[in-house]
Order: structure tokens, then C-alpha cells, then sequence
């Protein structure tokens, strides 16, 4: 129902909803792409009355603390989701961020090395 639908709003996709799983997966893919992301973002989005989604909005995801194993963040949920560990993300952004002072703005980080 929809009222169920509103207070699910952070959960891992069961294994039925793969067609789910895939149309969320290219709709961020296709945002990421098309914005040229580079940071994690939390997209808000909607299905409308013919199953087609809307998105309301795309923010920066400020939010890196530590995933509580008790709660069930938007965070600990896309970890579990990839397969992929809290400290391995942390490493991911710290080498994005990395990759992208070197390559744009090399003479901006001499005086971190």
C-alpha cells in the first residue's frame, strides 16, 4: 500500500524487485553521468500515478559518519546494497579526490606532498 511505501523509505530491495533494482539503477547512473557527479548524492525521487519516476531533487550526501548497525540510514542501505565496506568507500572518495586534483588542478596540491 502507499502509506507502506512512505514509512519504507530507506530498504534493501528484495531479490523480487530486481526490474526495480534495474530502472533505480540506470535512473542514477544516468543522473551521475549527466550531472557530472563525482560525490555521492542522495536523489529523492517518486513514482507518479503510471509507475514512471520523478525525481524531486539531487543533494550532496554530507552525511559519511559511520553506519549504525542498529539503523537503517540511506548510507549502511547502499553500502549492504554494492557489497561494499564502510572503509572502502571512505577509500574511494579519498582516491576520486585525489584523481581529480591531479589531473585539473595538479599545482593547487603542492603544498599537501
Amino acid at each position: 500500500s502507499e502509506s507502506a511505501e512512505a514509512n519504507d523509505l530507506a530498504r534493501p530491495l528484495s531479490a523480487g524487485e530486481d526490474r526495480l533494482r534495474e530502472d533505480l539503477y540506470y535512473l542514477g547512473r544516468t543522473v551521475f553521468s549527466g550531472l557530472s557527479l563525482s560525490i555521492p548524492v542522495r536523489m529523492d525521487v517518486r513514482r507518479d500515478e503510471n509507475g514512471f519516476f520523478q525525481i524531486l531533487e539531487v543533494n550532496p550526501k554530507p552525511d559519511l559518519r559511520m553506519p549504525d548497525p542498529g539503523h537503517a540510514g540511506l548510507l549502511s542501505v547502499a553500502l549492504s546494497d554494492l557489497g561494499c565496506s564502510y572503509a572502502d568507500f571512505i577509500w574511494k572518495i579519498l582516491a576520486d579526490w585525489l584523481h581529480f586534483h591531479l589531473r585539473f588542478h595538479r599545482g593547487q596540491l603542492s603544498g599537501l606532498f
